[in-house]
C-alpha cells in the first residue's frame, strides 16, 4: 500500500505540472493500462481543481462524501425553530455551521446541518445519529458539549456549544510555542482524550483547527463528527463511514488511516503528537508540497529531530512526542491514560505546576514572584499614569501664559483624557493580579480604549504646545515632547510590553475563531 501511494503521489504530482489539456494523454501513458491507478489521480485532480488546496480540509470534503455546491445557505436573521441565524462560520467534511441564537435559553450556539444529499440517504442519517450518540455521552471541561440533536421539516441538525477564541491553528501561525506552554496545552488535550477514549469514542481528525483556546484560557476539543465507537461501546459493530472511506484530514493522518485501515484510540495519538510537534518547532513534522506527498510521508518518512527545529525542546518532550509518531501503533502509547501520566510529569520536571485547566490554573493563582515581563508591564502602566497626571501642571501653566476663556480648553480636555486613561489602566492592573481569567477578555474591551486615550492625551499635549510656541518656547517643547512620546510609547512600545507579560493568554485572544465543524 505504501508503494501504490508513493506512485500514485508520484503521478499526481507530475499531472500537476502539465497543462489540464496534456493531462490525459500523459495519464494514458503513465498508468500503464491501470485502470484503478487512472481513476484514483483523476479523482485526486479533480478535487483539487475543485478546493484549488486540500492539505488542511478534511478527506471526506475530498472523497465522495462531498458537500454538495447547490445547498442553499441560511440567511442570517432566518428563524430554524427556536433558533435565530447570526452567519454561517464554518463548512467541514460533515455539514455547514452556523452561529445561532437559542431563543428560548438567550444563548449562542453552533447549529451543525447536512446538506440534502446526506439528510436524503438513511446510511448518512444514521452516521449523524451515532455521532449525536457518541457526542451525548462525554462531559469533560475539554470537549465541546452537544445540546441537541434536532429535526426540523427535512432538516436534520446537531446543536452544540459555541466556543469563543482562537484555534492553535491560527496561535501557531503567529509563532512557535514556548515548549513549557506546548506541554500545558499537551496535558489538557490528552485529558480531553482519555476522557473520550475510556467511552471507547475515538476523534479521528484531531488537527490545530479542531482544538481552540477559548477566552477563558482553557482548550476545548471540537468536532466529534467523524467519531466512531470501539468495540465492546453502545453501537458496536457499527461504522459511522462506508467501508474503505478515508476519513481525516491528510496532514494528520495516522499511517494507518492513510493506508485505508481500521483507526484506534492510537490514531488520535498520532495526531495529537503531529500537533504537538508542529506548536514546539513551527513547522509541520511530515511537511511536503502536496497533500499527496505528505500522506506518502506519513507513511514512510521519519520526521526530523525536534532538536534541529528548535533547540530548547526538553528531550523528555520530544521523546513523548514521538512515540505519539511511532508508525505501528503497538509502538505508541497504549493508553492514552500512560500519555496524560507522562506529560503530567514533565510538567512537574520542568516546574509548569498547572491545576487540572488552565481556568482552574489562573483562579488559583499561585503565590510566587511576578515574572520580570509582568513586572515591567506594571511598572508601565503606573509610569504612564503618573507622566499624564503630572502633564497636568505645564498645561494648567500654559493657560496662565495664553490668557482668556478659550485658553481652560486644553487643560479640560487633558483632564478628561487622564481620568480616563488613569481608570482604565487600574481596571487592568486589578484584573491582572486579582481576575486574570478574565484578563483577554477584559484587554479585548479596554485596551482599545486605552490606546485611543493615549493618543488623545499625545494630541492635546502637542495642540497645547503649538498654543505657547511663541511665548514659552520651553515650554512648548516640553510639551511637544511628551506629546509625542505618549504617542509612540502606546502605538509601538506597550503592545510588545503586554505581549511579552502576557504571552500565552493575548495569543488566544485578539479576534473570535467559531466552532468549526
Amino acid at each position: 500500500m505504501t508503494e501504490r501511494w508513493e506512485r500514485l503521489a508520484e503521478l499526481f504530482n507530475a499531472a500537476l505540472s502539465r497543462p489540464p489539456a496534456g493531462r490525459a494523454a500523459f495519464l494514458d501513458a503513465s498508468c500503464e493500462g491501470d485502470a484503478a491507478l487512472r481513476d484514483e489521480v483523476e479523482s485526486l485532480l479533480r478535487a483539487h481543481d475543485r478546493s484549488g488546496e486540500f492539505l488542511e480540509r478534511p478527506a471526506a470534503d475530498i472523497g465522495p462524501a462531498l458537500i454538495e455546491d447547490d445547498v442553499e445557505p441560511l440567511a442570517a436573521g432566518q428563524q430554524l425553530g427556536p433558533y435565530l441565524i447570526k452567519e454561517q462560520i464554518g463548512r467541514g467534511g460533515m455539514g455547514v455551521v452556523y452561529l445561532a441564537e437559542d431563543t428560548r435559553l438567550g444563548r449562542e450556539v453552533a447549529l451543525k446541518m447536512l446538506p440534502p444529499g446526506f439528510t436524503r440517504d438513511e446510511m448518512r442519517r444514521e452516521r449523524l445519529r451515532i455521532e449525536a450518540r457518541a457526542a451525548a455521552t462525554l462531559s469533560h471541561p475539554a470537549i465541546a458539549t452537544l445540546y441537541a440533536l434536532e429535526e426540523i421539516g427535512s432538516t436534520l441538525f446537531l446543536t452544540f456549544e459555541f466556543v469563543r477564541g482562537s484555534t492553535l491553528r491560527e496561535i501557531a501561525e503567529e509563532r512557535a510555542l514556548p515548549p513549557r506552554a506546548v506541554v500545558d496545552l499537551g496535558v489538557e488535550i490528552a485529558r480531553a482524550l482519555a476522557a473520550a477514549h475510556a467511552k471507547g469514542i475515538v476523534h479521528r481528525d484531531l488537527k490545530p483547527d479542531n482544538l481552540i483556546v477559548s477566552d477563558c484560557g482553557g482548550v476545548k476539543v471540537l468536532d466529534f463528527g467523524i467519531a466512531r465507537f470501539e468495540r465492546g461501546t453502545p453501537g458496536e459493530g457499527r461504522r459511522l463511514t462506508e467501508s474503505g472511506a478515508l476519513l481525516g484530514t491528510p496532514a494528520y493522518m495516522s499511517p494507518e488511516q492513510v493506508d485505508g485501515k481500521d483507526a484506534d484510540f492510537r490514531s488520535d495519538l498520532f495526531s495529537l503528537g503531529v500537533v504537538l510537534y508542529e506548536l514546539v518547532a513551527g513547522t509541520h513534522p511530515f511537511e511536503a508540497t502536496t497533500p499527496l506527498s505528505t500522506a506518502a510521508r506519513v507513511l514512510a518518512a521519519e520526521p526530523p529531530a525536534l532538536s534541529e527545529q528548535n533547540p530548547v525542546v526538553p528531550k523528555e518532550l520530544d521523546r513523548i512526542i514521538r512515540k505519539c509518531m511511532r508508525k505501528e501503533p503497538s509502538e505508541r502509547y497504549q493508553s492514552t491514560a500512560d500519555l496524560v501520566v507522562d506529560l503530567e510529569l514533565l510538567q512537574r520536571v520542568t516546574g509548569v505546576q498547572h491545576a487540572p485547566t488552565l481556568e482552574q490554573k489562573a483562579a488559583s493563582r499561585p503565590a510566587r514572584p511576578l515574572s520580570r515581563p509582568r513586572t515591567w508591564w506594571q511598572i508601565h502602566q503606573v509610569a504612564v499614569m503618573l507622566v499624564s497626571i503630572a502633564m497636568l501642571y505645564p498645561v494648567w501653566r500654559a493657560r496662565k501664559l495664553l490668557g482668556g476663556e478659550l485658553a481652560i480648553i486644553p487643560f479640560v480636555l487633558l483632564i478628561v483624557g487622564v481620568v480616563l486613561n488613569g481608570t482604565l489602566r487600574v481596571h487592568m492592573l486589578f484584573t491582572a493580579a486579582f481576575n486574570t481569567a478574565a484578563f483577554n477578555a477584559e484587554f479585548k474591551r479596554s485596551g482599545p480604549w486605552i490606546q485611543r486615550s493615549d493618543c488623545f492625551i499625545g494630541a492635546v499635549l502637542i495642540i497645547a504646545a503649538a498654543s505657547v510656541a511663541v511665548p514659552s518656547t520651553a515650554l512648548a517643547g516640553l510639551l511637544a515632547g511628551v506629546g509625542i512620546g505618549v504617542t509612540i510609547v502606546s502605538l509601538m512600545i506597550e503592545p510588545a510590553t503586554t505581549r511579552a507579560a502576557f504571552p500565552r493568554r493575548l495569543s488566544a485572544s485578539g479576534r473570535r475563531t467559531p466552532v468549526r465543524r
